[in-house]
């Protein structure tokens, strides 16, 4: 309780010191953040997105519009040392980006044995671009 209370002490605090404008500038720049970590796995920033990560743990789960995840954009930018800090830092990858990462042995996991589901869920199309095939040749196989 006294967390709590402490916690709306300070951040009322600072709102008020913002004033009008300044919580305005405030909320774009929060609203930024999510941007900035997508930009920063796309482009291979490994910098930033260690320090985006160490800020709140929560960026891993984050998407962009057309819902591909920082782990999805880093593969598909070639940056595969973005890729394997966030798989070490807890993303789980689904099935068309562990093909995409050519992480089979997470691929494999996700399949199991061949039932008509998981042909389809193979066979469906993905944010990455296409099915689980062409994630796979997206991320160099073959």
């Amino acid at each position: 309780m006294e967390s709590r209370r402490k916690f709306l002490k300070i951040g009322s605090a600072t709102l008020l010191l913002a004033g009008p404008s300044g919580y305005a500038t405030l909320l774009r720049i929060l609203k930024q953040e999510p941007e900035r970590f997508l930009h920063a796995c796309s482009t291979g920033d490994l910098e930033s997105v260690k320090m985006y990560l160490s800020k709140d743990v929560g960026v891993l789960d984050l998407k962009d519009a057309t819902g591909k995840s920082g782990y999805a954009l880093a593969h598909l930018g070639h940056h595969r040392e973005v890729g394997d800090f966030l798989k070490e830092s807890g993303y789980q990858a689904d099935l068309h980006e562990a093909a995409l990462a050519l992480d089979w042995e997470r691929f494999s996991e996700l399949t199991g044995n061949e039932t008509p589901e998981t042909q389809t869920l193979v066979n469906a199309d993905h944010p990455v671009g296409g099915c689980a095939m062409w994630a796979a040749a997206a991320g160099g196989a073959g």
